[in-house]
């Protein structure tokens, strides 16, 4: 049986925050030799994109896992009903987004609020004013990492 197992640990300093990152690498039984890299990015410094007209992600933070991104979706800006294989959750920072569902039900989510999408449920929004939410995805949209 061939066994390697090796660590290593790399610090970084963003805006006066320092973050470690960690790196494990274990082939015991021949697995991976190893996962996606993490990454640690403050949002003025991410690459922001408009995948729709009116909506702009930020992909902040992921591994092999999980992914975190930041939204702003201006006022009206409709997000076409359709799924994915991760499963999703989001938090509303400021702004109101009305979610519908593949049977035309809807729900309002505004500052405050939470929600969560289980993988392949069918899903949209509009947005009932210009909005800012983060939202994580599990596991990873890699059509996400810039």
């Amino acid at each position: 049986m061939k066994l390697l197992v090796s660590s290593y640990y790399k610090s970084s300093n963003i805006n006066g925050f320092s973050f470690a990152e960690h790196r494990h690498i274990d082939n015991i039984g021949g697995g991976n030799l190893e996962s996606r890299k993490r990454t640690f990015i403050h949002l003025s410094e991410g690459k922001t994109v408009e995948p729709v007209k009116g909506l702009f992600r930020t992909t902040l933070a992921y591994n092999d896992r999980i992914m975190l991104c930041h939204f702003v979706q201006k006022k009206d800006t409709v997000v076409a009903l359709h799924s994915h294989k991760a499963a999703q959750n989001g938090y509303i920072i400021k702004g109101r987004l009305k979610f519908i569902n593949k049977d035309g039900e809807s729900f309002i989510a505004e500052t405050g609020c939470g929600y969560a999408f289980d993988s392949e449920e069918l899903h949209g929004s509009v947005a009932l004013e210009d909005t800012e939410f983060v939202e994580s995805f599990a596991p990873i949209r890699p059509e996400y990492i810039d």
